[in-house]
């Protein structure tokens, strides 16, 4: 499967972009060269093309903690056509936390959008926060599986 990530992230005058910066790699592991974008008087950060292996460690840690429900509902709200689409919040991510909430719950400096973009969004959900019973998966879904779908 040809999947890919995207980061979408506003960047408010009081801001410091090396924060924001911090931010995403505590989510994906890396720092991403952004584009900006100006809108009205902020700025929009924004990475394409991101390979999907920056999903690994929030992959296990839904699974650890035993929030894929919460994952997939969010991801539900705010599924998009050919895109699984996750929105952060941005303190959270600063403090090394995941806190995922869905986008007409912002947190107040704006949320981390992360999106998941392939040829089948329906089975990247179902493979990255997939049903549950009891809050727990029903098979034991490894991270490269994302290969075979």
């Amino acid at each position: 499967m040809c999947a890919s990530l995207a980061i979408s992230v506003p960047l408010f005058s009081t801001e410091n972009k090396e924060k924001i910066k911090i931010c995403i790699s505590n989510l994906l592991g890396v720092i991403p060269e952004f584009e900006e974008r100006k809108i009205l008087n902020n700025t929009l950060l924004e990475a394409q093309n991101l390979p999907i292996s920056g999903l690994e460690k929030f992959f296990n840690y839904i699974r650890k903690v035993e929030i894929l429900d919460a994952v997939r509902y969010c991801a539900i709200l705010d599924f998009k056509r050919n895109s699984v689409v996750l929105n952060f919040h941005k303190q959270a991510l600063f403090a090394k936390k995941f806190a995922v909430i869905t986008a007409d719950t912002s947190s107040p400096l704006g949320n981390v959008e992360l999106s998941i973009k392939g040829k089948n969004p329906e089975k990247i959900l179902d493979w990255l926060a997939p049903q549950t019973v009891e809050g727990r998966e029903t098979r034991r879904i490894e991270f490269n599986e994302i290969n075979n779908l």
